[in-house]
This record gives C-alpha cells, structure tokens and sequence, in this order.
C-alpha cells in the first residue's frame, strides 16, 4: 500500500509560474505570446521551483506568479506537483509577482513547505506517491500530454511547419468538441490558419466562397 510522506490539505499548497513575459494583471498562456503556438494552458508546480532540465530551460524566467491552490482549485485541470495546469486566462488579483530568487524566502514568511523540485516531481516523493496527492486533494492526476488541450497544441505547430489535410482534420476534430473552452484568441488563431493555408492549397475554391 502506498503512503504520503506528509499529507497536506488544499490550504497547504500553492501554484508557482514561472514566465518570461511581465504579466501585468492578467496571466495569459504562452499562445497568446507566441505566433507558432496554439497553448492554451497555464503550468505550475506546487510548493516549489522547477529548475531547468532536459525539458526546457528556465533560465529566461524573470517573474514568478505565486497563488493559493484554493483560488484556482476550480479551474485545475490536473495536479502533480510538478506540472499543475488551468486552461485560459488568470486574473492576478489574489496573486504575488516575485523575482523567482524571492519565492523561496516568501514560502518560508508565510510558513509554507517547501520542496525541491525536478522534473518528476518533488524530491523524496514516488511517482505513485504523486499520483496519490492529487487523489487525496480530489484532482486527477494524468499528464498534459494525455490532454487534448497538448494534442491540439502538437498538432497545430505540426501542420504550421508542414502543412498536410491529415494534421488539419485532427486540429478540425478537436475543435468542433472543444473550441468553447479555449481562450477567443487561441481558436481564432488557429482557424485563421486552417482558413488561411486551405486557401493556398484550394484558390479556386476559395475565390468561389
């Protein structure tokens, strides 16, 4: 049987972002930033900083939103301790912006635990360990990229780069099901793409219409 070295209630976790973009009031997913992406999540790790590792760098990452897990408990997608996510937006109006060199030393003041982190998740813990957090918090646990929320994100930059009717179902697919949930800006971007790259490969079609 599987144990938690410590158990911690949702009062006892907070969400950590790490961003290059200076977030003003509103915290937005990287799709919003970037033209090649089609990201429509927030990430965060709980209680502690993930540094860089053979999955990205970190090292560009000047600002650190910090939030209670409860205010946005509604909102979490899944939950490890590593890889917490919400889809959209996120008002910053019950959040701290820190220098991530602050964060640890605020955990500390405020009296919270605080973990070092890697890409597996906080030191010390087992993958089933992880897995048990968020069931005892009442979250799922999967990965992202299990979501269909990676599966678009995937696909988009993948027919962007090279085109293909294949990639452009699949995108079509996922949006028919899911396009409500996801952020205007994101779901007109990557429309304008299908609309814009299935006019190159069809004009006539696309004059007539």
């Amino acid at each position: 049987m599987t144990d938690l070295p410590k158990k911690y209630g949702i009062d006892d976790l907070v969400a950590i972002h790490q961003t290059a973009f200076d977030t003003g009031k509103v915290l937005r997913p990287e799709g919003f930033y970037k033209p090649e992406s089609a990201r429509s999540t927030i990430h965060f790790s709980l209680n502690g900083l993930v540094k860089t590792h053979s999955g990205g760098s970190y090292d560009d990452r000047k600002f650190a939103v910090v939030i209670p897990l409860k205010e946005i408990r509604d909102r979490v997608v899944a939950l490890s301790s590593e890889d917490t996510y919400i889809i959209g937006n996120l008002d910053l109006e019950r959040a701290e912006v820190l220098h991530p060199s602050e964060v640890r030393d605020f955990f500390v003041g405020c009296g919270y635990d605080w973990h070092e982190l890697n890409a597996q998740g906080w030191h010390g813990w087992s993958g089933p360990q992880q897995e048990l957090l968020a069931e005892s918090l009442g979250f799922d646990s999967s990965p992202h990229k299990l979501h269909w929320t990676y599966k678009l994100e995937d696909l988009f930059y993948r027919h962007l780069t090279s085109p293909s009717d294949a990639l452009a179902e699949r995108i079509r697919e996922i949006i028919d099901v899911h396009g409500k949930e996801l952020p205007d800006y994101i779901l007109s971007k990557v429309v304008a793409v299908l609309s814009q790259q299935e006019n190159e490969l069809y004009p006539l079609h696309a004059q007539s219409s």
